[in-house]
C-alpha cells in the first residue's frame, strides 16, 4: 500500500507509525544511530499529511512538525512526545482543537512517560 493510499483508509495509529519513522536517530556527535524505514520518503509523507488533513486528527503534528518531517528530524516516540509538548507549551491547542482531534492521538498527547512523576 502507497503511503498516499495508508493515509487515505489507515488508522491513525498506522499513520502515526509512519511519521514516526520519517527521521534518522542522531548522536551528540552527529554519527547516525539508525534510520527510519520512511527516511526516503519525507516528502511524500509530509504530502500526504497535507492532503489528508491529518494534522486536524492529531493536535500534536504543526507546521513544525512538518517541516522536522522534512528534515528527517522525525524519528520515534520521542519525537511525537516532544512536538506535543511544544504545542502545548507554545499555547497551540485550543478547545476546538480538542473537539476535532483522534481520541487515541489525544492520549498521545496527555500520556505521561513512565517512570516519571509530576512535581
Amino acid at each position: 500500500m502507497s503511503i498516499a493510499e495508508l493515509f487515505k483508509v489507515g488508522s491513525v495509529e498506522q499513520k502515526l507509525n509512519v511519521v514516526k519513522q520519517t527521521g534518522r536517530l542522531v548522536d551528540e556527535h552527529g554519527n547516525v544511530i539508525a534510520t527510519g524505514y520512511n527516511y526516503d520518503f519525507r516528502r511524500s509523507v509530509e504530502q500526504a499529511i497535507i492532503d489528508t488533513k491529518f494534522m486536524q486528527a492529531v493536535p500534536a503534528l504543526s507546521d513544525k512538525s512538518l517541516k522536522a518531517v522534512l528534515n528527517g528530524e522525525f524519528y520515534g516516540d520521542e519525537s511525537l512526545q516532544y512536538q506535543s509538548f511544544r504545542q502545548i507549551l507554545e499555547g497551540r491547542i485550543k478547545t476546538s482543537t480538542i473537539a476535532n482531534a483522534n481520541a487515541n492521538a489525544l492520549a498521545v498527547m496527555f500520556r505521561r512517560r513512565r517512570g516519571k512523576r509530576p512535581d
